[in-house]
């Protein structure tokens, strides 16, 4: 018997290698996580309700991330990650012809992202803050983040 015949390979289901449906798996938790997390909250969010919303098993989420702390760390990010790259195309390849207008470019864009769904806006102004204790310096490595970026300018 050859070294780790034993061992099985997750083989396709429905057509789709493991790889693929995680990662289907994964995007539809998170797509799931941010509609309820930005709706109504993250202390009002269960498991349960995210699963049935991805349409996946209760077994998904402890699988993809473990917690619905860690979900919503990834959602969080995300949101973040969005924001992160609409201000620095502001700020690095905006037509201001100064700092002082590509740093109102920048932060105009911010409150854009924030506002043109106000989910993303209530993910990181307020349900960031209810899991404070559970995201540790995450939120100011976030700021430092945003602030490292205006110094380019």
């Amino acid at each position: 018997m050859p070294k780790n015949a034993h061992v099985k390979t997750a083989r396709p289901y429905g057509g789709m290698p493991l790889s693929e449906r995680r990662q289907t798996r994964r995007k539809k938790l998170m797509e799931a996580g941010y509609d309820l997390f930005g709706t109504i909250g993250v202390n009002r969010t269960k498991i349960e309700q995210v699963c049935s919303h991805a349409g996946v098993g209760s077994r998904s989420l402890y699988d993809e991330f473990g917690s619905l702390e860690t979900l919503f760390l990834f959602v969080y990010d995300d949101v973040i990650d969005r924001a992160y790259d609409a201000i620095e195309v502001a700020l690095l390849n905006g037509e201001s012809s100064n700092a002082s207008e590509a740093l109102e470019a920048g932060i105009s864009t911010y409150f854009h992202q924030m506002l043109e769904d106000p989910r993303s806006g209530r993910i990181v102004s307020i349900e960031s803050a209810r899991l404070d204790s559970f995201l540790g310096s995450h939120r100011n490595d976030t700021l430092n983040r945003f602030a490292e970026l205006t110094t380019r300018l």
